[in-house]
């Protein structure tokens, strides 16, 4: 229900409620008034006096005969003797309309009076005929009514506006209730959390009030929790660049330091072999090189995706153009590389230099860190869409504080350079829908699992 309708439903009900009251508590307080006495009133009169046993009870019964308010009533005999029935003590001299009343034919006589009192006689047979005059008293009928009728208007009024006003009290409560709930709500929202919803029940707007706060309750927690989400990466991110920048400067001055120390001793002639410091040199601008490009990629990448250009291509030809490029510094640091589950028909659907870079970097990772000696496995596994790719090693691993897919997304470790070739390659590796995986083998060495999505095999491409 409205409060519109509501509104007009409760007035309406209070003025009925006045209404009623009034009219039930007036009509219950006020009786009309009753005819004044006439001649038949001698005769029950003169009853009431002769059966009753005392004043006090003449005068209940005398009362109850009057419909006015009954003033004074006294008996007068023939002697003139007076007998005060009701009403104040007052010696009342006996008047001649008696003898008038008593002798004369007279039945009913009513003295005139302008001050709103009426005075009637009645002869009465008491103790013979005509033997006694009663002389009754008592305020006009009309002047008494319209006074108890104003008393009874101002009681009648008094009575219904304490009860309408104890139903608008509860009328009124019950319309704001809610809404004093509601404002409390309110008010506890944010700064007791913004998961408060309201459970507010009662007219239509309420309930669409209520309902509109949930739904901006519910904007308000998403956007905060986005926005909190937000910061923490913010934050997050800014940790990496820090740390990134941190380790990178670490990488880049440890050889640029030694590239320097070297040039100055072949300038300075003290170099025992010039040759040895020359290819010393070129192999750290390599390697300087090198993370300058990663870093340089990994910029890129954080304003826009890789540009991929997908074909099939050739598992085997790829995987062996790698590890001819990478045979020199295997044979120097004595590593073997091992293909298992290879087949010369699987093909991955890819970009041909994204990929490679992705091989490149896993393969030169365990060349130079793992150490000497060592032995690489690389397996393929065949699914129906994806080729699973893991490439294993029995080095020395990864250091204990390496912390996996951290380290990658940072792109720099305790494992230097080394990092920012496994963040490119997380990155490469997700914009073709898989994930790269890092970890320590069980007993020993480092562990990468990753996925490729599979193209068409060779020999159905043959058979079509």
């Amino acid at each position: 229900m409205r409060i519109r309708t509501l509104l007009s439903l409760s007035h309406a009900l209070v003025i009925g409620i006045f209404i009623v009251t009034f009219l039930a508590i007036f009509f219950t307080l006020t009786e009309p008034p009753g005819p004044p006495p006439g001649r038949d009133f001698a005769k029950p009169l003169a009853d009431a006096i002769r059966s009753s046993t005392s004043d006090e009870e003449l005068s209940r019964l005398v009362q109850q005969l009057c419909h006015g308010k009954l003033q004074r009533l006294d008996v007068f005999d023939l002697q003139g003797n007076v007998r005060h029935i009701f009403g104040p003590e007052q010696k009342i001299k006996t008047p001649s309309v008696v003898d008038e009343i008593l002798e004369e034919d007279y039945s009913f006589l009513e003295e005139p009076d302008n001050r709103g009192i009426h005075v009637y006689w009645f002869p009465m047979d008491l103790t013979g005929s005509r033997s006694h005059a009663a002389r009754l008293q008592f305020q006009k009928p009309l002047d008494a009514f319209f006074q108890k009728v104003r008393k009874n208007i101002l009681a009648s009024c008094s009575i219904a506006f304490l009860a309408v006003l104890l139903v608008a009290l509860l009328l009124s409560k019950n319309l704001s209730d809610p809404i004093r709930r509601l404002a409390a709500l309110v008010d506890r929202f944010g700064r007791e959390g913004f998961g408060l919803r309201s459970q507010i029940k009662g007219t239509a707007e309420l309930e669409e009030l209520s309902h509109s706060f949930n739904r901006m309750a519910e904007y308000i927690e998403q956007n905060t929790n986005a926005l909190k989400a937000q910061k923490e990466e913010a934050e997050r991110i800014e940790a990496s660049r820090r740390q990134l920048l941190s380790d990178v400067s670490h990488n880049l001055r440890t050889p640029l330091a030694a590239i320097m120390g070297w040039n100055d001793a072949i300038l300075e002639g003290v170099a025992d072999d010039e040759g040895v410091y020359r290819q010393r040199i070129r192999r750290e601008v390599i390697n300087v090189t090198k993370t300058v490009q990663r870093l340089l990629e990994l910029s890129r990448w954080e304003r826009a995706e890789p540009v991929l250009l997908k074909e099939d291509l050739p598992l085997s030809d790829l995987l062996l153009e790698v590890a001819e490029t990478l045979q020199d510094l295997a044979e120097q640091a004595e590593i073997s590389l091992a293909f298992e589950g290879l087949s010369p028909i699987h093909t991955i659907h890819a970009d041909r230099q994204k990929a490679r870079d992705v091989f490149q970097i896993l393969l030169e990772n365990v060349v130079e860190h793992a150490g000497r000696g060592v032995e690489a496995v690389i397996s393929v596994e065949a699914q129906e869409e994806w080729l699973n790719f893991k490439i294993e090693d029995n080095g020395k691993g990864f250091p204990p504080t390496f912390q996996g897919s951290a380290d990658v997304e940072r792109g720099a470790s305790e494992v230097g350079r080394a990092c920012l070739g496994l963040a490119i390659c997380s990155r490469l590796v997700s914009v073709h829908g898989g994930r790269l995986e890092l970890a320590n083998g069980e007993e020993k060495g480092a562990v990468a699992r990753f996925s490729f999505p599979r193209g068409q095999d060779l020999t159905r491409t043959l058979e079509k």
